[in-house]
């Protein structure tokens, strides 16, 4: 028998490698000194070899050869994967490393080198013996196998909405027949669903980027591009609701694997949310899921603020470090009570994300800005709600870092809401820690 990389399904393994080293005999080598003898022994090699070693370095020259010039590097990439692609089948996590290298060079590989990134992915996944290729799109399929240095594959309009149907039947699947021959002890994923959405999202990943414009520059088509898918799988949730909880979940973790410029799209549908004052009613009783007095929301807002729960939930500092800058930018916006109700209701579940950011001065200035604006109104049917949210923010995050704001707005409120908001300036001097 020969040596394979379920080595634990070999009964003979260990006179299977001793074989292998007797034909190919290696040593580790180590330099001597003053405290070894001069017959100090080289120990052999049992438990590694040759090989085996040089997959770390092919990973290092792979990632090197992408960040050269195409024109310098384009057939050494071809060349080397061609004629080493099956030692990623000893690999120890050949999915891992194809999906990071996909999301951290997604700019190079996608103006710049479509075509060594196809032969990347099926290098990577072609000699697995966990067939990965077998769960990818007939599509995405056909679009790898191609060897046209430039193949133009426009994914069909069902295309989506079947990859994310995929992914949630995984995720509520209970058994899985089609991973039998998977020993999930000895794989870098430890369940099916993680190996289902490291190969989805490097399928999104890999999906062409159309011809430039001529008055736009790659990074602008690709930023479109991204955006375009994002808003694509964001409308399969919005436009099931029938299995809003679910889809929501499911495009979240999809979002979250994949880079910023996709989940882009998720800030800018909060913005057209809170822009539409449509999506926002005044009305006398607590009605709604909102549960406040006195503020409605349309089926749209509910079902957008599910689904960027969701994602927030899901997604890295990367994703989420983009919500300060957005309230920032977006303060505008916070005109009506049941706006400035709706963007506190969506970030109060993760203002300890917002407080390691090291913008959260600003940010807090934004929602205490919409805030006062508000309260300076007549109007306000809820002000012991917003006054509430105002110390909860003072005395488990801010302290006294915003005392000289409050204390200039502090005389335009109406007497009652400045009497309510008098101890926001006394107590803590010093930021919270």
């Amino acid at each position: 028998s020969r040596s394979t990389p379920n080595f634990w399904q070999q009964n003979d393994w260990s006179r299977v490698h001793n074989d292998y080293h007797m034909q190919f005999p290696e040593h580790q080598y180590f330099i001597k000194n003053d405290f070894m003898g001069q017959n100090s022994i080289y120990l052999p090699v049992y438990y590694s070899n040759v090989c085996l070693k040089f997959i770390p370095v092919l990973d290092i020259v792979i990632h090197r050869l992408i960040e050269l010039p195409p024109k310098n590097s384009r057939n050494w990439i071809i060349d080397i994967l061609r004629v080493y692609s099956g030692m990623f089948a000893y690999h120890d996590t050949p999915i891992t490393y194809l999906h990071d290298t996909l999301f951290y060079y997604d700019t190079t590989l996608s103006t710049e080198r479509d075509h060594e990134k196809r032969v990347l992915v099926r290098a990577v996944l072609e000699p697995q013996p966990t067939k990965p290729m077998e769960f990818l799109s007939d599509q995405f399929i056909n679009y790898l196998k191609s060897e046209d240095s430039i193949c133009k594959w426009e994914p069909s309009p069902g295309y989506y909405p079947d990859l994310v149907l995929k992914m949630n039947d995984f995720i509520k699947k209970t058994s899985f027949k089609e991973f039998s021959h998977v020993d999930w002890r000895f794989n870098e994923f430890g369940n099916p669903v993680s190996f289902m959405l490291h190969l989805l999202s490097m399928e999104l990943m890999c999906i062409p980027v159309p011809q430039a414009a001529l008055n736009k520059s790659p990074l602008e088509v690709l930023t479109e591009h991204r955006l375009n898918i994002g808003s694509k799988l964001v409308e399969i949730v919005l436009c099931n609701k029938a299995m809003l909880p679910e889809l929501s979940n499911t495009v979240a973790l999809i979002l979250s694997a994949l880079p910023v410029s996709f989940s882009q799209t998720i800030y800018r549908k909060i913005a057209e949310v809170l822009a539409d004052t449509s999506n926002f009613n005044e009305v006398d009783v607590d009605v709604g899921t909102s549960n406040v007095a006195g503020v409605y929301w349309n089926n749209k807002a509910q079902n957008v603020l599910i689904l960027v729960h969701s994602f927030f939930q899901h997604c890295k500092s990367d994703k989420i470090g983009n919500l300060p800058q957005f309230i920032s930018d977006n303060v505008g916006l916070f005109t009506m009570e049941a706006q400035v109700v709706y963007i506190l209701k969506l970030v109060a579940p993760f203002l300890c994300h917002i407080f390691r950011n090291p913008t959260r001065n600003p940010t807090l200035c934004a929602l205490y800005q919409a805030m006062f604006n508000l309260l300076s109104e007549q109007s306000v049917a809820n002000p012991d709600l917003f006054v509430d949210f105002m110390y909860y923010i003072k005395y488990i995050y801010a302290g006294g870092e915003l005392k000289p704001m409050i204390e200039k707005h502090l005389p335009l409120m109406p007497s009652d809401i400045a009497s309510k908001l008098k101890f926001l300036v006394q107590g803590t001097e010093t930021p919270a820690v």
